[in-house]
């Protein structure tokens, strides 16, 4: 399924690195919020943005409204419910 507004979404394929969740859909002029693992759930709440060469999607953590930010799409896979 493709990623969009509303959308569940694992994070996947990023290994020992983690993924970089930034404050802004770009990789320049933007800092790093949080770093997360393989297996992280989150809400999709804004996008998708064309930047740096990427998709970047906004994600929220369902748990938590304040873990938020963007993130390329080449991690995030919609989960079925």
């Amino acid at each position: 399924a493709a990623i969009q507004i509303g959308s569940t979404v694992i994070v996947e394929g990023v290994g020992e690195q983690q993924l970089n969740v930034r404050d802004a859909a770009t990789l320049s002029n933007s800092n790093v919020r949080f770093r997360v693992s393989d297996g992280t759930i989150f809400t999709v709440t804004e996008g998708p943005v064309q930047e740096s060469g990427f998709t970047w999607w906004r994600i929220q953590d369902p748990n938590d409204v304040n873990r938020n930010g963007w993130a390329v799409s080449n991690f995030l896979q919609v989960t079925i419910p």
